[in-house]
Order: structure tokens, then C-alpha cells, then sequence
């Protein structure tokens, strides 16, 4: 049965909104998990922060994949310099 949903997931992947409701939903249950209850300055602040780690997690993928592409393209011209030597 796992399957099926897997392949369902794979063929019909989540729209923009479903993914950021998703998302709201899982900020919701962590931020609950530690404690907080919705309503309260505490429960605004770890979403805040959450929120916060997310958009540094998401640039920081962003930095890598831009180094490695940068570092594969050196890699490259290093190759093409060396075979014309």
C-alpha cells in the first residue's frame, strides 16, 4: 500500500500551496512538539524562528550547488588544459 502512495506522490506531485501547507503544518506540530502553544508570543517566536532556518538552509543549498558548479567548471578547464599540454 505504501507503494501505491509513493507512486501516486511521484505521479501527482503537490502543487505550490499544498507544499506551503504542508510545510505550515509541519512549523505547527515541531513548534507544538516543543511546547508552545498557538496564540502566544513563544509560539509566533519559534515559528519566526523556524521559518528563519528554513530560508538559511534553502540559500546555503543554493551557495553549494552554485560552488560546485563554479568548481566543476574549473575541474573541466583544468582537463582541457591539460590534454592540450
Amino acid at each position: 500500500m505504501a507503494e501505491l502512495d509513493l507512486l501516486y506522490v511521484l505521479a501527482h506531485p503537490p502543487s505550490a500551496a499544498e507544499l506551503s501547507l504542508m510545510q505550515d503544518q509541519d512549523d505547527d506540530r515541531l513548534c507544538k512538539k516543543y511546547g508552545f502553544q498557538p496564540e502566544t508570543p513563544k509560539y509566533a517566536e519559534c515559528r519566526m524562528k523556524v521559518d528563519i532556518a528554513r530560508k538559511q538552509s534553502e540559500q546555503s543549498e543554493i551557495s553549494n550547488k552554485k560552488y560546485q558548479e563554479q568548481l566543476n567548471r574549473y575541474s573541466e578547464q583544468l582537463e582541457a588544459n591539460q590534454k592540450e599540454n
